[in-house]
């Protein structure tokens, strides 16, 4: 018995997609993770063994992970530490201060900020479109932005299984809500106070140039 074909407002057949068929390398086993609204997400059973795009990528992630600092971050920090070091007048030990106190900010943080918690999901799980050995980045920041929609922070971490990969404190629904709303806005201060010093030595330099 034939199945009918869906069809669309205008008449037209709706394409069925067919469910992806990874050809993997020996030894590897995909396993279903989680779904997030009607999408299924899959894992390899040991995710970082193997020498892929999605590895590499995983390894960035996972030192984001453990330094508490993304690339964004750290370009900017260092964008700021030049501009503190390097003043038309002086050193700016204030500046300098300041950075200091960021990075023990930083190192103290029970948890990264949710956009290394997201990267590194992101490269950890992926849907049936996506190969579980290479890494797009163009596809993956949609796929982010599809679970912010789908699942507030304390959902994500219920439902994605990333305790498995990594350990994480024991922290009620609440509570960690709580935490990443503080972490947020002091993240947010963490990058005003770069672009603060970053822009002061610019005026700095325009003025000593006039």
């Amino acid at each position: 018995m034939h199945k009918k074909k869906k069809i669309s407002p205008k008449g037209r057949p709706i394409p069925t997609l067919t469910p992806k068929v990874w050809k993997l390398d020996e030894g590897h086993v995909v396993e279903p993770a989680f779904k997030s609204g009607d999408i299924q997400y899959y894992m390899l059973k040991d995710s970082f063994n193997s020498f892929c795009m999605r590895a590499l990528t995983g390894i960035a992630a996972y030192e984001e992970w453990e330094m508490r600092c993304d690339r964004n971050y750290l370009d900017t920090f260092a964008k700021a530490l030049d501009a503190a070091i390097n003043n038309p007048n002086a050193i700016r030990i204030q500046d300098l201060v300041v950075l200091k106190m960021q990075l023990d900010d930083r190192l103290n943080f029970a948890l990264p900020t949710m956009e290394v918690v997201y990267r590194f999901a992101s490269v950890v799980f992926f849907d049936e479109n996506e190969s579980p050995y290479r890494y797009d980045e163009v596809y993956n920041r949609e796929k982010i932005e599809r679970w912010k929609k789908d699942m507030d922070i304390p959902a994500f971490f219920l439902t994605v299984p990333i305790k498995t990969l990594i350990p994480l404190p024991v922290i009620s629904e609440i509570d960690l809500k709580t935490y990443y709303q503080t972490l947020e806005l002091v993240d947010k201060k963490h990058l005003s106070d770069l672009q603060e010093i970053i822009s002061s030595r610019q005026r700095k330099t325009a003025t000593t140039q006039a």
